[in-house]
């Protein structure tokens, strides 16, 4: 088959957990592994990580050339997509035998380099295949589709995973609601070049498309928030507002969003209008946070008829050459 024809075809949706190659060689290991990783959210469906992979570690980047300059001027939803990526990484890691460390910014002259994950050799040949369908069973959905009332308990267990990671989630009340909407309504000047980078990211009816927003999907803030009576809200909330938060943050958010998979809940997640550091300030005053607000959760009992998960370019797409040898 010519490559071309593989790539498009090829979707990390559709890795198999009962499938690890037992005896290949190490690389081609962890590239089964990477099919976990980059099943993380991103801003518009951006999927802004590169990795590098050799017999002992994987190194993951920042791909700049998909930076979102109108909604994320500061990189932070990038940085904290990618980390996204390294949580669903690392969990898939422990999940198919293996041991690791991670080392964060480990070359401080490439800016890109987010992280490098040594990997140690695997122990048995056990593999906890429950924990990898819930990183393919994890993914975000539209605003419309999240509106049964989460069961109790199950909202906190999300909390609780988020508060070992590093970070919190506070929950929003009607009350703050009406504050979110009025301050989201005070800080309108970017709305045109916000839709314009929006239209770029809109991929409707194109059946090869790996990337991008699914037609049909509302990202806009009355439609996050409309509809919510059954569905409760959340902010993620890091200690800081600077790289190494963001970089937590992330971790938190996919491994709060697993958790969510563990539960049954589906999620869908806004950055809208958290892009400005100023209104991240004003926010996480407004609503008297520990700390500053990085990305709204919406979250609702799962009714078992969500639509079609979001498309995702294949490994080869997001290999850093010559680290792709298989």
């Amino acid at each position: 088959m010519p490559l071309s024809q593989q790539r498009i075809r090829d979707s990390p949706r559709d890795v198999k957990p009962g499938r690890f190659p037992f005896d290949a060689p190490r690389h081609v290991q962890l590239k089964y592994a990477l099919q976990f990783a980059v099943l993380a959210p991103s801003t518009h469906n951006s999927q802004p990580w590169l990795f590098r992979v050799t017999d002992a570690s994987v190194f993951l980047y920042a791909d700049r050339s998909r930076g979102l300059p109108a909604i994320d001027p500061e990189d932070r939803c990038m940085l904290m997509s990618c980390c996204a990526a390294l949580q669903n990484l690392t969990f898939a890691l422990m999940a198919l035998g293996f041991s690791y460390r991670v080392s964060r910014f480990p070359d401080l002259s490439d800016p890109d380099l987010l992280a490098r994950i040594d990997v140690d050799a695997r122990s048995g040949r056990d593999i906890d295949t429950s924990a990898l369908e819930y990183l393919l069973a994890r993914r975000t959905v539209a605003p419309h589709e999240a509106v049964l009332p989460p069961p109790v308990g199950t909202v906190a267990s999300v909390q609780h995973e988020m508060e070992r990671k590093g970070a919190t989630m506070s929950l929003i009340s009607p009350e703050d609601m009406r504050i979110v909407l009025q301050i989201v309504e005070e800080n309108r000047e970017d709305v045109r070049l916000l839709a314009k980078e929006e239209a770029m990211w809109r991929h409707p009816n194109r059946v090869r498309s790996r990337d991008g927003i699914p037609g049909g999907m509302q990202l806009n803030a009355s439609s996050f928030f409309a509809e919510s009576e059954g569905a409760v809200f959340g902010v993620l909330v890091t200690h800081g507002d600077r790289m190494l938060s963001w970089f937590q943050g992330g971790i938190a958010l996919e491994s709060g969003l697993i958790a969510a998979t563990r539960e049954n809940l589906v999620v869908s997640l806004a950055s809208r209008p958290l892009h400005l550091g100023h209104v991240r300030i004003k926010l996480g005053k407004a609503l008297s946070l520990q700390g500053t607000p990085q990305i709204f959760l919406r979250m609702a009992e799962s009714s078992g008829a969500s639509g079609a998960p979001t498309p995702r370019r294949s490994i080869v797409d997001v290999m850093i050459h010559p680290g792709f040898t298989g």
